[in-house]
């Protein structure tokens, strides 16, 4: 069941009240310069090659970040469940082309902040502008982690890691992008899944 609008907001406030550890003055501006989209399963919300116009606060269900390559099937980069941010990070914050596909994995309630808006509240708000940097941190952290445990790890401790850092994913995601995400076929990760 899809959440209402309003709790879809509530969602987004309470995640950034505990990103910060504390509910910021002027935190009603963050809430009202968000709308709230509803995204259907398999639906693209950025399509390579188009500007990147929002940045998205997933509320509920599930949005996969892949990589087009030409003459094979797209590499997934990223995996993104409830209480996540996603967007084409470089095309939004520098206003160029959108590099990465960026669909609902599952039907999904989004906060979706424009370009403009986001732009504001990072200059008029710092504590805004500080919850994004630590978001940014974070995902820089799991890149860390993910291009360590691919470059480092053989096919069976990657899908061992993958348990153990990303338990969630195993009853949610589809097995094709797990191993996606893991740099296999799926039939090496099949095989591989305990």
């Amino acid at each position: 069941m899809a959440l209402t609008a309003a709790a879809a907001i509530g969602v987004l406030e309470r995640h950034i009240a505990a990103l910060l550890g504390y509910e910021p003055e002027n935190f009603h501006r963050v809430l009202q310069a968000c709308s709230v989209q509803y995204g259907r399963e398999g639906e693209s919300l950025q399509l390579p090659g188009n500007p990147v116009s929002h940045l998205w606060f997933i509320a509920a269900g599930s949005v996969m970040i892949s990589l087009p390559v030409p003459g094979k099937e797209a590499q997934v980069i990223d995996l993104l469940l409830e209480e996540d941010w996603v967007t084409d990070l470089q095309g939004f914050l520098n206003q160029i082309p959108a590099m990465y596909h960026i669909q609902c994995m599952e039907d999904a309630v989004l906060c979706a902040f424009d370009r403009e808006s986001f732009t504001i509240l990072r200059k008029e708000l710092p504590p805004f502008a500080e919850g994004f940097q630590q978001v940014l941190t974070d995902k820089y952290v799991a890149l860390q982690q993910r291009t360590a445990m691919l470059a480092g790890m053989d096919a069976q401790q990657r899908v061992l890691w993958l348990m153990r850092e990303k338990p969630l994913w195993f009853r949610r995601v589809k097995d094709k992008w797990l191993a996606g995400v893991l740099g296999m076929s799926r039939e090496t990760f099949s095989r591989l899944k305990p």
